[in-house]
């Protein structure tokens, strides 16, 4: 198993608006033992274009605010949990779901046993709908 973090609440996580870590916060008071350990903002994806004119230290910060970061990923006995904690989750988070499912299994590789969730605060019967089609775990919190 992996993950640097216990799965407990935290004032805050890195790169979650004030409003997704109250969501957050709120999912493991209510799912306590749906993780063990947890890591957030994995950066997955392709490196961006960066002009290679820039200088230490703004290169490497531009190179990091430009990839895409996964919010958490939770880990329970073999499994891993790629989530998409996302305020009104609508369209766009489903297919930051699909998108961050797959590059990170490009990182880690397809053998790994791992799932999709998208975490929100407002039930939206088609999200629910498309995400079960998806095999994307779905929860409102």
């Amino acid at each position: 198993m992996t993950g640097r973090f216990a799965y407990e609440l935290l004032p805050n996580y890195t790169h979650l608006s004030e409003a997704e870590t109250e969501i957050w916060n709120r999912f493991i008071i209510k799912y306590p033992d749906f993780c063990e350990r947890v890591d957030y903002d994995i950066v997955v994806g392709d490196e961006p274009e960066v002009d290679e004119a820039l200088k230490e230290p703004w290169y490497r910060n531009a190179n990091y605010l430009g990839r895409y970061k996964i919010d958490a990923i939770g880990y329970k006995d073999k499994k891993h949990f790629v989530f998409e904690v996302k305020q009104r989750g609508g369209p766009s988070a489903l297919g930051q779901c699909l998108a961050y499912m797959s590059m990170y299994q490009e990182l880690v590789g397809k053998e790994i046993d791992a799932e999709p969730v998208l975490v929100t605060d407002k039930e939206r019967p088609n999200i629910r709908r498309l995400c079960e089609e998806h095999d994307i775990g779905y929860y409102v919190v």
